[in-house]
């Protein structure tokens, strides 16, 4: 672990740099065009429209606004000119401002951290394109030749990774392409089909890919008198439903899907009209990728013809830009820079994580307790197990989304409110934050690490390079600054980068597993189910491992598959985790590109959302309650600005709402910017899409006040100063100086403990646990509203009620329960017959009675779904059950004792003493407990407590020759309770031992274990976390000493 004055984030030699194909010059100089009256400017402002850099990138980004470009002369409809106008307008400050890539309009190179910073862009001839054939025309090729019953023979066909059972049926949780309807939009919905035993035989033998031939030839021979149609027709039902997957579908970790498609095409009868046509295209791409920038203009659009005439769908093609082979460095001080911008940033980021999984988290432990390990595809299911979680849509679950949890933090914010209010009261826009005021306002820890590795997002001002290795600079985080996942960035244009780029991801990947040792990290490759998604899910996968859902298998042939009906998923402090079976580890979730998983299909995105768990996420500045006031100020650390400001427009006066003129809008809002000191460049932002705006400009205006007035209630339009002049270019070019962005991938300086004992438990699935109904063996009763009373309850009410039945066949246990309200959970067991028709009576009766006494307020009779796996597994449950009872009956026995004030060591004391019982009574051997037990002390937060204790904790662990001590503490109840509960608890233990022999145990006698003690701490003490660890680590320290008081045949005195 690290200590802490040490850095959280060590950054890697290398960055990306981003950034557009235009200077800022360009920027500035068409702010020149724009000063005549609107539809003068907007004339003026087509002649950047010749430039054939210019033509070029807007082809690519929207073919019709080219072609709407070429017949404005002609236009007659003046709104759609205006609009026309206004995309040419946003589409240039792009190209000239923003680094994001996007088509043509910006590009990517690799840089590295030096001793000097030198950065110089070669002319826009020397940049690559990388053109590819957009998604969702590749999967309209597939679609429709899968439908041809000529090409569908010729195919091989895998199973469906996702395909699971459910009874007597297999299901799929989602359908990618059930309809062109479905590929635009996104929709869908599950597929299940009877289980058959032929449905079985094919899905067991295409567990790899297999030709239709081989197919239909190992049917017919395992069902001979099946018709052929009947074969033909049963295989294309499995295709068209999803059960099956054809070759023809890429598998997404190629550099090229369109290659792998051409590649299956190629030997393809009966198609050659289409192979033609798209080797046509497939030369035309390589043709167009080879001229520079501003040259291939009618090669592109010739292209698009193509396509469509083959397949026409909304989008075509994809191009990607590559900055040339130029040489980028920059000063290492930057490096450090960021290293300790990223350490605040993690202080400073909320510890809400996945706040719509706080519910599903006491559902699943409601269900299945708490060391159930519950089959993945199970747990999602809504027949099976509890659904997919609030505000999972894909396909739509019955969970109703709650509220999240505010971010805000009282005691925070009465620091931000001061300093806020201070800063206006000055006239200040900039706040630098020193240690003593992010101590303040910084989120404690509580347990969560920073993320693995991390990317940041920085933008450098200086006035030159000299400047910046003089260390006259600022860095600027921006948006998706602490984005998880170190190269992530890099994966869509690892192609394109240097060579290098690919072992620089591996390296990151070799670290992260090094801080994680004893976890596997595997990538999660994923066909979205919007169709255009895909393009971004495309990255090659690097990782030892991966996990396939709804594509050809991997092509990477040194990555080891898992398969989702390996994983099984638990919780642990309060956190969901993933677990191999198989392999017996936790599996880390990671992929190698930037898109959203709440985009994804719910099984997707679970297995992102709880990989993310493991840690409390790194993100910009978060202002809370506070993120709505008209002005926030600039936040400074060291030479970072890690927050700019901005204005809501929130603020903007009454005048400026409702039907207001363009003119009259244009002049009240120049008051609004004067009153609250708004900066004339700004950028104008929602979420992390943000376009720089001159706003005294007429026309940049008149575009802020259409997208303000079209916003919803859910979008917030702010306005971000840029946080560096002009003059604060200092990356130059042929054309000028350039806005440029840094990606700087950062890994974490140090590990974690190995946790794998947590995560050791043998899994099951509840389909072969026993569920027992009302009416059956087991009556299941939870008793709410004992709050304040539970001891009374326990040790009075409880024993009372049972003691009707004192000599007959009937067994009972009790455990504390909160759900969140407090409750106890009574389950009672004999013959049915004898539940419904003595038991149930009785306890109408006693719930009347405790009711009118004040002690319960409501009842529910559930199912019980023994723990089966938690205790051993089946052969087992029934000898825990015994155990429980006797625990329960003895617990009852002690609350009891200490009521009357008949017992008088406190039940902290008889908690410690008991658990050492325990422990003395298993089967381990002295090593093993010695080293379980260290695991509970590792803290030492009890050992002031412990040492005060010790004599007293002692010689009870020695009651056997410390009578007078049990006489003092009037323990002879206790001890003889031992004596009648270790004939049951070691009849459990032999039955464990001779299991475990057999290779059957479902669980490890430590889990086990820690169970039997978990259950006997909530039965005495109640539900208290703390309190339990107290308990364990005192027992630890105790079991210690009294071992080395052996060893050494010490004397207690």
């Amino acid at each position: 672990m690290r200590k802490l004055d040490d850095k959280l984030y060590k950054s890697l030699d290398i960055f990306m740099l981003r950034a557009p194909i235009l200077s800022i010059q360009e920027y500035l100089r068409s702010l020149s065009l724009l000063e005549s009256p609107e539809i003068q400017s907007y004339i003026n402002l087509t002649s950047v429209t010749e430039n054939p850099i210019v033509r070029e990138a807007i082809a690519v980004a929207s073919p019709s606004l080219l072609g709407s470009l070429d017949k404005l002369n002609t236009m007659t409809d003046f709104k759609k000119k205006r609009q026309t106008f206004r995309s040419i307008l946003r589409y240039f400050i792009r190209m000239t401002s923003r680094p994001t890539p996007y088509g043509l309009f910006s590009g990517v190179t690799l840089g590295r951290f030096a001793d000097e910073t030198k950065i110089s862009f070669d002319s826009v001839q020397s940049y690559k394109k990388r053109t590819r054939p957009d998604m969702e025309w590749i999967f309209a090729i597939i679609n429709d030749l899968e439908k041809k019953e000529e090409v569908f023979k010729q195919l091989k066909f895998v199973n469906n990774s996702l395909a699971y059972h459910i009874g007597s049926r297999l299901k799929l949780p989602y359908q990618n392409f059930r309809d062109e309807s479905a590929m635009r939009t996104g929709a869908t919905s599950s597929a299940t089909i009877k289980r058959t035993a032929v449905v079985d035989f094919v899905m067991n033998i295409t567990t790899a890919p297999i030709h239709f031939d081989d197919l239909f030839h190992e049917v017919n021979k395992e069902f001979p008198n099946t018709e052929e149609r009947i074969i033909i027709g049963f295989i294309k039902q499995l295709m068209n439903q999803e059960f099956l997957i054809s070759n023809l579908r890429p598998p997404l970790t190629d550099e090229s899907p369109f290659k792998h498609l051409v590649e299956t095409i190629f030997p393809l009868k009966y198609v050659d009209e289409i192979k033609d046509a798209i080797n046509c295209i497939v030369k035309s791409i390589n043709d167009y990728d080879q001229t520079h920038v501003g040259e291939g203009e009618k090669e592109y659009i010739e292209i698009v013809r193509k396509m469509n005439e083959l397949y026409p769908v909304t989008n075509l093609l994809q191009v990607d830009l590559a900055l040339g082979k130029i040489d980028v460095k920059i000063n290492k001080k930057i490096k450090s820079e960021i290293e300790n911008a990223a350490d605040v940033l993690w202080r400073l980021s909320p510890d809400v994580i996945n706040p719509h999984l706080h519910k599903y988290k006491l559902e699943f432990v409601e269900k299945y307790g708490v060391y159930r390990e519950v089959s993945l595809m199970e747990l999602l299911d809504e027949g099976l197990g509890l659904g997919a979680p609030p505000t999972y849509t894909l396909p739509e679950g019955f969970y109703v989304p709650e509220n999240p949890p505010k971010l805000s933090d009282e005691g925070r914010e009465k620091f931000l409110k001061v300093w806020l209010a201070e800063a206006i009261s000055e006239g200040n826009l900039e706040l630098h934050l020193t240690e003593e005021m992010i101590k303040k306002i910084e989120f404690p820890e509580k347990g969560l690490t920073p993320p693995l590795s991390l990317e940041i997002y920085a933008t450098i001002a200086a006035k030159s390079a000299s400047a910046l290795d003089k260390d006259e600079y600022k860095v600027i985080l921006n948006p998706n600054s602490g984005n998880p996942g170190a190269g992530k960035s890099f994966g869509r244009f690892l192609d394109m980068l240097d060579s290098s780029a690919e072992e620089q991801v591996k390296n990151i990947y070799a670290q992260e597993e090094e801080l994680k040792p004893d976890a596997i990290f595997a990538e999660l490759i994923y066909l979205p189910v919007h169709t255009r998604d895909t393009n971004i899910t495309i990255t090659k996968n690097l990782r030892k491992y991966h996990i396939i859902m709804g594509v050809s298998p991997s092509s990477n042939q040194d990555s080891k598959s898992i398969s989702l009906s390996d994983l099984v998923v638990g919780l642990r402090n309060n956190r969901f985790y993933l677990k191999s079976k198989k392999l017996n580890k936790e599996v880390i979730i990671t992929t190698g590109h930037m898109f959203n998983a709440r985009r994804g299909a719910n099984v997707y995105r679970f297995l992102r959302e709880i990989s993310a768990e493991r840690h409390r996420n790194c993100s910009l500045f978060q202002w809370g309650s506070l993120s709505n006031f008209p002005i926030l100020p600039r936040l400074v650390y060291r030479q970072s600005i890690i927050s700019l400001a901005q204005w809501s427009l929130h603020s903007l006066p009454d005048s400026c709402y409702g039907q207001v003129d363009d003119q009259k809008w244009f002049a009240e809002f120049q008051q609004w910017r004067q009153k609250w000191k708004v900066p004339r460049y700004v950028f104008q932002t929602v979420s992390d899409n943000r376009i720089l705006l001159d706003l005294e400009n007429y026309l940049h205006v008149n575009g802020l006040k259409k997208d303000w007035t079209q916003t919803t209630k859910s979008e917030h339009i702010i306005l971000t100063e840029t946080g560096m002049d002009f003059d604060e270019y200092f990356a130059n070019g042929e054309g000028g100086s350039y806005s440029i962005e840094c990606v700087v991938p950062l890994i974490r300086t140090f590990g974690e403990p190995n946790n794998n004992e947590e995560f050791l438990i043998q899994s099951g699935s509840s389909q072969h646990v026993p569920a027992y109904f009302p009416g059956s063996e087991w009556l299941y009763l939870k008793l709410y509203g004992l709050a304040g009373r539970e001891e009374e309850f326990i040790s009075s009410r409880l024993v009372e009620f049972f003691r009707n039945f004192d000599g007959l066949s009937l067994q009972y246990f009790f455990i504390r329960y909160v759900d969140p309200e407090p409750h106890i959970r009574l389950r009672i067991k004999s013959d049915p017959s004898f539940i419904v028709n003595k038991v149930l009576p009785q306890i109408r009766l006693w719930t009347s009675e405790l009711q009118s006494e004040g002690l319960l307020k409501r009842m529910i009779i559930d199912t019980y779904e023994p723990e089966t796996e938690r205790y051993g597994g089946p052969l087992l449950i029934g000898l825990a059950e015994e155990y429980f009872a006797i625990d329960s009956e003895i617990v009852c026995e002690w609350l009891l004792l200490k009521r009357s004030g008949q017992l008088i060591i406190d039940k902290t004391t008889l908690a410690i003493v008991s658990i050492l019982d325990i422990i003395e009574n298993s089967p381990l051997s002295l090593e093993g407990k010695i080293e379980w037990l260290r695991k509970k002390s590792i803290s030492k937060r009890y050992l002031k407590e412990f040492r005060q204790n010790k004599d007293l904790y002692l010689s009870l662990t020695h009651y056997k020759n410390q009578w007078e001590t049990v006489q003092k503490y009037k323990m002879n109840s206790v001890i003889s309770s031992f004596s009648r509960r270790l004939p049951v608890l070691k009849k459990y233990m032999n039955a464990i031992k001779e299991i475990e022999k057999t290779q059957h145990l479902q669980n490890d006698i430590y889990s086990i274990l820690d169970s039997i003690m978990h259950m006997h701490i909530n039965r005495l003490l109640g539900v208290d976390r703390e309190q339990e660890i107290k308990v364990l680590e005192l027992v630890s320290h105790t079991f210690y000493s009294a071992h080395q008081i052996d060893t050494h045949k010490l004397t207690l005195v």
